[in-house]
């Protein structure tokens, strides 16, 4: 599941861990966007996910890291 995949990619990557990571989910509740984001994730969007909002995340999230 993508909790492990970001627990995985934390030991493994560290520091150069990318920071446009986002969980795209089913579960949408307000406890779900709160697991997802203290499991890691920069966001979480709630599926069924229109291809424009994913792109805009991640370009936002791009945009806004550190260099």
């Amino acid at each position: 599941d993508g909790y492990t995949l970001m627990t995985l990619l934390k030991d493994r990557l560290g520091p150069a861990m990318p920071d446009a990571t986002v969980a795209l989910t089913a579960y949408a509740g307000r406890g779900d966007r709160e697991k997802a984001l203290n499991a890691g994730f920069r966001e979480h969007l709630a599926k069924p996910v229109n291809p424009d909002v994913l792109v805009q995340t991640l370009e936002d999230l791009l945009a806004a890291a550190p260099r």
